[in-house]
């Protein structure tokens, strides 16, 4: 009796392209095919084939002794066979092509992977290359001198040179304590003894420094003070000082007024010809009389009227 053989492609592997593009799962599920497969016929078929065919061995065995050794040869090699098969294994070949090749064996100490053909390298020598120092009309390594000068150089300097001419001079040096600084010619200026001026206190005539007597009067000025002389015409004169209580102020000449007392001026009650006071029987009458009243005649008579004004009445009677 022969086993039945693996027949489930496990080439899915080498099958992929050298960059499959597809998810982790989808790739994870491509390698997990072959050792499913394979663990399936050994579970579900070389398995019990094998039972089967021990069955059918150990019914057709009595003594034969070199028979029983046969098949425990023949179990004893299958078994290490698949003891030496790691679980989920496939027959996986690794591409030869460019991008999947091995470091090449071989090579020494101090040797380096150079280009051989696409995809290919090999070990070789490291070339020793020995460079001078760079010149301003060839290039090459840094010197020390270079680097000095370069770390001594601020970032983002540049050659920047000062200009000379008027409005750019700088502060002469020298000098010595109390000198100032004096025009010489345009945009120049020397250093010099200050000229000692003295100045006497200012007159009406003749400028100088400020008196206190001078800096008193100043402070005593408010600020936008100016020289006012109120006018003394008519129509611009001042209420006179003076007066006392129940005085009043009497014409004296144009545009004035003199202090005086008052009048006590009496007066009689009014009368038809004569003006006057109003007296307290005219105020009573006054004070029945409606506002907006007027005078109107009751008249009788036998003949037909004649003038009157509005709101006279007049009675006609025939006889």
């Amino acid at each position: 009796m022969s086993l039945t053989k693996l027949t489930a492609n496990l080439n899915n592997v080498q099958s992929l392209p050298d960059k499959p593009s597809i998810t982790t799962d989808e790739l994870k599920a491509v390698f997990d095919a072959a050792g499913n497969a394979i663990k399936e016929y050994l579970n579900a078929t070389m398995t019990a084939e094998i039972d089967n065919l021990i069955s059918g061995l150990m019914s057709d065995i009595t003594d034969d002794e070199s028979a029983i050794t046969a098949l425990n040869t023949l179990t004893t090699t299958m078994k290490s066979k698949l003891d030496g098969i790691e679980n989920n294994a496939n027959k996986y070949v690794h591409p030869t092509t460019a991008g999947n090749k091995h470091i090449p064996s071989g090579g020494a100490s101090g040797q380096i992977l150079k280009w051989s053909s696409n995809g290919t390298a090999v070990w070789a020598a490291e070339k020793d290359t020995t460079y001078n120092p760079a010149t301003t009309s060839a290039n090459g390594l840094m010197s020390k001198e270079d680097k000095t000068k370069l770390d001594g150089i601020t970032a983002g300097a540049n050659k920047y040179v000062h200009p000379t001419g008027a409005g750019n001079n700088h502060i002469p040096s020298g000098g010595a304590s109390g000198q100032i600084l004096k025009w010489s010619s345009a945009g120049v200026a020397v250093w010099a003894a200050e000229k000692d001026t003295t100045y006497g206190v200012a007159t009406a005539s003749t400028n100088g420094l400020m008196s206190a007597a001078m800096f008193t009067k100043l402070n005593g000025i408010a600020a936008e003070a100016n020289k006012y002389v109120h006018p003394t015409t008519a129509g611009n004169k001042h209420i006179p000082s003076g007066g006392s209580s129940g005085q009043i102020l009497r014409w004296s000449a144009s545009g004035e007024a003199k202090w005086g007392n008052e009048n006590n001026t009496t007066y009689n009650d009014a009368t038809t010809s004569v003006h006057g006071l109003m007296s307290t029987a005219d105020k009573t009458k006054l004070n029945g009389i409606a506002a907006g009243a007027t005078k109107n005649v009751i008249s009788v008579g036998t003949a037909a009227p004649t003038g009157g004004n509005n709101g006279d009445i007049y009675i006609q009677y025939f006889t």
